[in-house]
């Protein structure tokens, strides 16, 4: 599995498979938020509206890259569904951080999550993500990186 070898990324096309949608998911978001937001100026974003744009505008990135690289390092399925839930889960924390910084910078500010919910209702969600996140990383055998991701983690439940 390991020989000291780097797969090569154009060798697999499952890979490119994956980076591809995620491309698609990124294009996507920008016609979820007109059609949801810009057509219809009175519409309010539910959670699983912002979560769906949330993934499709970055969050995709995340859960993808993470998959890709353990298909890539030749790990079993459920090892490589759980990277990516994990960086779909890291993707949505990195999200309500933005939001919660820098509320007008996202474009339509009724995408932002401050306009969804109230504090309390924002830290039960991104304790939920981050708990979500830990467990995803669960799967993954002990390593450096695995200690070094959930360092990320717990720094940024410090930080939001």
């Amino acid at each position: 599995m390991h020989d000291g070898h780097v797969p090569s990324l154009v060798g697999n096309t499952y890979v490119v498979e994956v980076m591809a949608s995620a491309i698609a998911d990124l294009m996507e978001s920008g016609c979820y938020l007109d059609d949801k937001l810009r057509t219809n100026p009175s519409y309010r974003l539910t959670i699983p509206d912002w979560e769906e744009l949330v993934y499709k505008k970055g969050g995709c990135l995340y859960a993808k890259a993470c998959q890709s690289t353990l298909i890539l390092a030749e790990h079993p399925d459920y090892v490589t569904k759980s990277a990516h839930e994990f960086g779909r889960n890291f993707g949505m924390i990195k999200q309500i951080k933005a939001d919660l910084e820098s509320p007008d910078d996202n474009g339509d500010s009724r995408s932002n999550i401050q306009a969804i919910m109230d504090t309390q209702s924002i830290a039960e969600l991104k304790r939920m993500y981050l708990d979500r996140s830990l467990q995803a990383l669960n799967a993954l055998p002990p390593s450096e990186t695995k200690v070094a991701l959930e360092n990320i983690v717990k720094t940024l439940d410090s930080i939001i």
